[in-house]
């Protein structure tokens, strides 16, 4: 039943910790220590704590660097207002004025691994809920947010993340979740905690709905503006994306079911309208930094080419069978080439079979750099 009462000079608000239970015990070379805590200001309610490890024994015990142990924090509430407020006090007292986390509190479980001064293994549990952030000027509101996510220490300064559950709902009740069934992993650089590689999967989604919520995120200036342009219809049944290099190789994965998309000019340099589009299109498609392949299985599938041909909207009652591209950059400028694989349609004037391959060349891209493609 200690009390501590808290004055900090630096800045931060006072605080009264009330209720404080502590134990340490030392036998057989093991040491433990265990913390209760009722609550720490306005920012944490029913906070625990517990330390168990081994130093060895011709070793100093307080170099933290040679223990060997497992730690356990958890908090039943946390209140992220006031606990950001604290720790800003403590970290940046001359700085109040930016308010990041306005609103959102939740409970936290972490078990902690640890040998010679690094992290073995790590498991964290935490679940929010109305969370509300302010991040460069700009609201974005959560109705809630879980996570469950593993880490072990993986060669010399990595960490392996492995999320077992990530979801957020938005304020419009949007979700956005990692597929669950899928192996995920995410490898970051302990020393800038910068993400080297990863595989991430998620469940699927309407198109519109995560455009709508894309739209309300704190994004670039020239991000939003693009993004208002951009119509998305039909579903994303599952997307997954895999990175290496720090982002450097990429690849990306995605099954559709009757997507549509279009984007509409830019009015402020009316241009006229020569942007290609589709709606309908049902299928999968992988692609990746150095090209890419489509496999279509859809019905009442409509391509728009304005500017190739006379009619700009062409409509296929079936459309099935595979697109492929590929970029070669090795050379002085890159060469762009397109495959046709038993790409299959039929519309109400015609049906078909096309399969073939084109390949562009430096005189193609100037010609097209000169001269619009005449109406076929």
């Amino acid at each position: 039943n200690a009390r501590l009462d808290w004055h900090d000079r630096m800045g931060s608000e006072p605080m009264v910790v009330a209720g404080v239970e502590l134990l340490s015990t030392f036998e057989d070379g093991r040491h433990h220590v265990s913390l209760r805590v009722p609550g720490i200001g306005q920012g944490v309610q029913g906070l625990e704590f517990a330390l168990d490890f081994r130093a060895p024994e011709e070793a100093d015990p307080t170099d933290w660097r040679l223990w060997q142990g497992e730690a356990y924090l958890s908090a039943t509430q946390l209140q992220f207002a006031p606990l950001a407020r604290t720790l800003r006090g403590w970290l940046s007292p001359g700085d109040m004025s930016q308010q990041t986390i306005l609103a959102g509190s939740g409970p936290i479980k972490t078990w902690l691994g640890f040998k010679q001064g690094r992290i073995d293994d790590l498991l964290v549990k935490a679940f929010t809920e109305t969370i509300d952030l302010s991040i460069a000027g700009r609201r974005l509101a959560l109705r809630s947010f879980s996570l469950e996510a593993g880490a072990q220490h993986s060669g010399e300064n990595t960490l392996r993340v492995s999320p077992r559950r990530i979801s957020a709902v938005d304020a419009e009740g949007f979700l956005f979740a990692l597929d669950e069934r899928a192996s995920q992993r995410i490898e970051l650089d302990l020393r800038t905690l910068q993400p080297r590689s990863g595989h991430l999967v998620w469940r699927g989604f309407d198109g519109a709905r995560l455009l709508d919520t894309a739209r309300r995120l704190p994004l670039r200036d020239e991000w939003i503006k693009s993004l208002a342009r951009l119509s998305i219809g039909g579903r994303i049944t599952s997307a997954g994306v895999r990175w290496d290099d720090g982002g450097e190789r990429y690849a990306v994965s995605l099954a559709f079911d009757r997507l549509s998309v279009r984007r509409a000019p830019d009015r402020a340099s009316r241009a006229p309208d020569n942007l290609p589009s589709f709606a309908n299109l049902t299928g999968v498609a992988e692609f990746d930094h150095l090209g890419g392949k489509v496999q279509l299985d859809s019905t009442s599938a409509v391509l728009r080419f304005p500017g190739v041909f006379a009619d700009p909207v062409l409509q296929f009652a079936s459309l099935q069978g595979g697109l492929a591209w590929s970029l070669d950059s090795g050379g002085p400028s890159p060469i762009l080439e397109l495959r046709a694989e038993g790409l299959s349609f039929a519309s109400a004037d015609m049906a078909g079979e096309v399969s073939g391959s084109w390949r562009s060349t430096a005189s193609t891209r100037a010609k097209h750099a000169q001269n619009a493609p005449p109406p076929i």
